[in-house]
């Protein structure tokens, strides 16, 4: 059986006293042929095509699919600090990354 647990944020509007996400187990056992038409049979084949689907999915229903860019520029920073401590030994902040980048507004998230 191929499952994917995917990740979905709620909108507050339709929280309801619920968590911010809801974790959806989804089965894929259907469309095997499918996810494995170009690759050999391995881990990546089917993720990739998972992948391919949430997003048209999210963009199709009006959604930011998540990974967003503003995520996508945080772990860069993340990296950027990490490589810049092991250069000089001294602990780096990314918060100071995304600032010398005019990134500020995304200090907070």
């Amino acid at each position: 059986m191929y499952q994917k647990s995917l990740r979905r944020d709620i909108p507050e509007e339709e929280r309801h006293g619920k968590s911010s996400y809801e974790i959806q187990q989804l089965d894929f056992s259907e469309k095997h042929d499918y996810y494995f038409r170009f690759e050999k049979e391995n881990h990546h084949a089917g993720e990739y095509q998972n992948y391919i689907d949430y997003y048209a999915d999210e963009v199709k229903a009006g959604r930011t699919p998540k990974p967003d860019l503003r995520e996508g520029i945080r772990t860069v920073a993340i990296v950027e600090a990490a490589r810049r401590s092991l250069s000089t030994g001294a602990p780096a902040r990314v918060s100071d990354i995304l600032r010398e980048n005019g990134l500020e507004e995304l200090i907070q998230l």
